[in-house]
């Protein structure tokens, strides 16, 4: 299998706002590095214990959601007997779809605290660079153009299932209890709400379930094979090939955490790098050995001798 050519261009520079929160940050973040270590710390703790209780939440509704929707199957029988039958599957999907709500309501307080108190930038939020982004990777797929989009601390697919993610957990949230609760739901909404619900929050569980395991898990653990979200670890090289501008901009906000000042703005410079696979070589066919060539010319003559006494095709009769 050939390797990619990366191959640096000149640098481009880059300005970002500074803060004093920032400079702390980056500060935490290069520390393995300042002691010496070749990783940065990419997610705190709490980040990675709320990543672990979305990612289980997930597979238990998916596995005890699908088992209920498809229960004329065999594989989903076998789930719902396992579960303790019908009720006892509902009862584990309520409950983990509860731990869920309530964590979706943590988020949301964490963000607003973050974006609104703490005024950190809110690096989740699509953008035109995540447009400009999918389509210079589409055209590099299609061998248009050589250059990788230079990233920050999320790429473009990043954002992607982070809202596929949020916008599924409110649609499942709203539907669920309509179907949890249909006889106060219909005295709200219409009774046809209650089959709506139920084809909606079927529907869009398994686009969520196609989304995470032939996009998310795809990128994160085969292409990439990217643990930092479980041991918040992510090496140098790794960073400077898949965020080099999150790095670059780290390592600079990084000296200033002890600074008595700070500047409005840091400048920081980043190469450009376009990458390029080498030509595909065309197998050399193997050459016999000289032992092997008396045989091989003794079998040929002997080939040869046999055609020449087969008659040609006309003067059979």
């Amino acid at each position: 299998m050939t390797e990619p050519t990366r191959t640096p261009r000149p640098t481009k520079l880059f300005i970002r706002p500074i803060t004093r929160r920032a400079a702390l940050d980056a500060a935490r973040i290069m520390k393995p590095v300042r002691e010496g270590r070749s990783y940065v710390m990419r997610f705190p703790l709490g980040a990675r214990i709320e990543h672990l209780i979305v990612m289980v939440c997930f597979v238990v509704l998916a596995v005890t959601g699908i088992s209920q929707s498809f229960d004329t199957t065999r594989p989903a029988q076998a789930i719902l007997i396992l579960l303790g039958g019908l009720e006892g599957t509902q009862q584990i999907h309520h409950f983990f779809a509860l731990i869920l709500m309530a964590l979706a309501i943590y988020h949301i307080a964490k963000v607003v605290d973050g974006v609104l108190v703490r005024l950190q930038p809110a690096v989740m939020l699509p953008g035109a660079a995540d447009f400009a982004h999918a389509l210079q990777v589409l055209t590099f797929n299609l061998g248009l153009t050589k250059k990788l989009p230079q990233y920050e601390r999320y790429t473009f697919d990043e954002k992607f299932v982070y809202w596929v993610t949020v916008i599924a957990v409110i649609i499942l949230s709203l539907t669920g209890l309509v179907m949890w609760f249909p006889s106060i739901a219909t005295q709200i909404l219409p009774g046809s709400a209650y089959l709506y619900a139920i084809a909606i929050h079927r529907w869009q569980a398994i686009f969520a379930v196609a989304v995470m395991l032939f996009l998310h898990l795809y990128q994160v653990l085969v292409r990439k094979q990217n643990a930092s979200i479980f041991n918040g670890q992510m090496s140098l090289a790794e960073m400077k090939a898949d965020h080099p501008l999150e790095l670059a901009y780290i390592e600079k906000a990084s000296t200033l955490a002890e600074a008595p000042s700070l500047p409005k703005s840091v400048k920081f410079a980043v190469e450009e790098v376009t990458v390029s696979f080498p030509e595909r070589v065309k197998p050399i066919k193997a050459q016999p050995r000289a032992e092997e060539e008396p045989a091989q010319a003794a079998q040929l003559e002997a080939v040869e001798n046999l055609a020449a006494t087969i008659p040609p095709s006309g003067d059979a009769s």
